[in-house]
């Protein structure tokens, strides 16, 4: 497992598992995982040299420990902010398995006539500029 996460884009594991029909919140979730794991570590690093500038440098088993036990608060209270941020950005997005649209467009009877219209106009140009009817200006 390893290997394949070393070896391939996330993006890319997140479609295979969508092409294996794993629902949408598992491989939503684990992408997060994915991504805020880097953070969580820069984070407790953060952490870890603020203390260090504070005057508190560990040395031994106890103090590291101690260190541990001083940094896990902030560092879940960061955490724990930042997955709240997360799920009010899904929530007011609407997340859910399905698409949605805030407006759906549908193609009407005029759509289609200027669309058929324009590709005429378009069609005739070109060839009218390969018969040797037409030329392409250019300014400058």
């Amino acid at each position: 497992g390893l290997f394949i996460i070393r070896t391939t884009h996330f993006s890319d594991i997140i479609l295979a598992m969508r092409r294996l029909r794993i629902p949408y919140k598992i491989t939503f979730g684990l992408g997060i995982t994915y991504r805020f794991l880097p953070l969580m570590f820069s984070e407790f690093h953060r952490i870890l040299l603020a203390q260090k500038l504070r005057g508190f440098n560990p040395c031994g088993l106890l103090k590291r420990l101690e260190s541990l036990k001083i940094s896990l608060p902030p560092l879940i209270i960061g955490l724990l902010r930042r997955s709240h941020q997360l799920a009010l950005a899904a929530e007011v997005r609407a997340f859910s398995d399905e698409r949605t649209f805030l407006k759906e467009l549908k193609f009407s009877k005029i759509d289609m006539y200027a669309f058929i219209i324009l590709s005429l106009y378009l069609i005739t140009g070109f060839a009218a500029y390969y018969l040797g009817y037409g030329a392409i200006i250019t300014i400058g």
